[in-house]
């Protein structure tokens, strides 16, 4: 096998594993069998060693010697740290875009509402998550701040999984994901900062989520 396709084989495994936890199909601390895994893509266990170490990285995985690799688990404070540093980039990002956002924006973030109702009325919850996360990666995209952006993709991604975990305790129904974003767009398009750091910190408050969910 060439060495390009080597690594597109490397990255589609590390995608499907990141997306199956992600959604919850695969839980904290289940266990990733290298053999199992290989099966699933019909390749050797090689490229599965080196997605499972990127997995590890990106913390979604942890590999404990001579036992086996398992998908991590969050403790609530973890959980409480992450969404605080999400908070700070997100109000940051949100404060200085603003004023300029442009109607094409406001269009995009609008769609991206929709996509996520559409995706929630066929229960498809990756398709939810991914949207969900499009729509806040858009707004800290647009600052510029490259560093402020992998910071948030990382963060972003475990806080993803643990709404995936936690959505039926804490959301009615699926749509209702996607009906919290409409204050978010319309303090945007009503340019009103005040009322859209209001919006955005209410979001993103960890504490209420936590306390509905008993944890």
């Amino acid at each position: 096998m060439a060495q390009a396709e080597k690594k597109l084989l490397k990255q589609k495994i590390y995608s499907e594993l990141q997306q199956r936890i992600l959604t919850g199909e695969l839980q904290p601390r289940e266990r990733l069998v290298e053999l199992e895994i290989a099966g699933w893509f019909s390749c050797s266990q090689a490229p599965v060693r080196e997605a499972l170490q990127k997995l590890e990285e990106d913390g979604f995985v942890e590999l404990i010697p001579f036992t086996g690799s398992f998908v991590t688990a969050l403790s609530v404070e973890e959980m409480k740290e992450l969404f605080e540093y999400r908070k700070m980039i997100e109000l940051n990002a949100v404060k200085k875009v603003i004023d300029y956002l442009t109607n094409k924006d406001l269009e995009v973030l609008a769609d991206t509402i929709q996509l996520m109702r559409e995706a929630a009325a066929e229960k498809d919850l990756g398709k939810l998550i991914s949207y969900d996360m499009f729509f806040h990666r858009y707004l800290v995209e647009k600052t510029g701040k490259t560093i402020s952006l992998k910071i948030w993709s990382r963060i972003d991604m475990h806080v993803r999984r643990f709404i995936a975990h936690t959505h039926p305790r804490y959301f009615h129904k699926l749509e209702d994901i996607a009906e919290t974003h409409v204050a978010l767009f319309e303090a945007l398009k009503n340019r009103d900062v005040q009322q859209a750091v209001e919006t955005f910190t209410s979001h993103m408050e960890v504490n209420d989520m936590l306390t509905k969910l008993g944890l």
